[in-house]
């Protein structure tokens, strides 16, 4: 865990030795502004014992604690320096205060932490926005016309799945240009496959050649997936859904492109327009791809569902001039690709070798054959 001070800063002690596990809240060093750190060479973090765990009481109905006495504010001359930690600088300055106006109640006076939460305008302030955000929560357009739609549970499940992921996943976002020229060709060739197999194959194959990419972060591991199993998101609205195609690098692309027709005819449409699918088919895979060309959408930034590590946007294909060898300049069919990547699992250059890859086949398919 990396510590970025915000203040000018001694350090006068280390407490604790490196890749040391130390509780939480437990002190790590000493730090001073300035001067002699002569004084803290001998000294030692209080110990403190554990409290026992003990089991759960019931819960009774109980009057609430009193809050803590908030500090008095002061008025410090203009131009005196505020001793103040920088954890309590920061609260001071989300909290919109100004922190020459806080008694501080740490050695010497200095601003504590604590001194900013018990400050008088904070729960001020929190009341404030919490006033703010139920009136807005409760309140209706200007008109006060509005309609209000019941969702089913399988689109409240993805929705609370992509609202935890985006909440807890480090995203950063890669992107680059395709030529489907000879892709394009190819599928005329085979009998017109729907370009989202070769996309499939694609995938699967640059995930022979860098494996991290087929990964998961595990909390306290990395684990790597030896299958690659593709989530295809498709439809919108309440026909959202996500079936998955499993160990796509071990078929070829005729059995892909029969599976996807499959999957197509039997996700969408019973007579109430329920979504019909299996548990089987929307289970998670380890890798998805997002196909939003057909909405003429030309790049996207898609959020990694977990237990994935990367999500892959597709773009809608446009004619695009580009370099030609022998006339210098020609048109060709280009669609961009954008690679979202967990960056727990992830590094940026492994990514980039992945995306690398995964152009390589796309602009050369008949690597897809061998």
């Amino acid at each position: 865990m990396a510590f970025e001070a915000q203040d000018d800063l001694v350090i006068a002690k280390l407490l604790v030795a490196e890749g040391q596990e130390v509780p939480v809240g437990h002190p790590i060093m000493v730090t001073v502004e300035e001067g002699d750190v002569s004084a803290f060479a001998d000294f030692a973090a209080p110990v403190t014992a554990a409290a026992p765990v003990t089991a759960a009481a019931p819960v009774t109905a109980a009057a609430p604690a009193p809050a803590a006495a908030a500090a008095a504010p002061v008025k410090r001359a203009s131009g005196e320096r505020v001793f103040a930690s920088p954890l309590a600088r920061k609260l001071a300055r989300d909290a919109g205060l100004d922190i020459a106006n806080i008694a501080g109640t740490g050695p010497k006076g200095r601003i504590v932490a604590a001194d900013v939460r018990n400050a008088p305008a904070i729960s001020a302030t929190t009341s404030v926005q919490r006033a703010v955000q139920a009136a807005v929560t409760t309140s209706v357009g200007s008109a006060g016309v509005y309609s209000d739609f019941e969702m089913s549970d399988l689109a409240l499940g993805v929705a609370a799945r992509y609202t935890h992921a985006k909440q807890v996943v480090p995203h950063y976002y890669l992107s680059v240009d395709l030529n489907l020229t000879k892709l394009l060709e190819m599928r005329a060739d085979l009998g017109d496959l729907d370009t989202t197999t070769f996309f499939l194959k694609a995938a699967a194959s640059a995930m022979k050649d860098v494996p991290d990419v087929n990964g998961a972060w595990m909390e306290t591991f990395v684990r790597r997936y030896e299958q690659v199993d593709i989530n295809l998101i498709m439809g919108s609205g309440e026909g959202l859904v996500t079936p998955v195609v499993r160990d796509v690098g071990s078929k070829g692309l005729e059995e892909l492109s029969v599976e996807l027709g499959d999957l197509e005819d039997s996700l969408f449409a019973d007579e109430e327009g329920e979504v019909v699918s299996s548990t089987a088919e929307l289970a998670p895979g380890t890798f998805s791809i997002h196909d939003l060309g057909m909405f003429g959408i030309k790049a996207a930034s898609p959020i990694v569902l977990p237990p994935q590590s990367c999500a892959l946007a597709l773009g809608t294909i446009t004619d695009t001039v580009v370099p030609h060898p022998e006339t210098k300049w020609t048109t060709a069919p280009i669609m961009t690709a954008t690679l979202s990547v967990d960056h727990r699992v992830v590094d940026g250059a492994v990514a980039a070798q992945w995306l690398a890859s995964f152009r390589k086949y796309v602009e050369n398919p008949v690597g897809l054959m061998l």
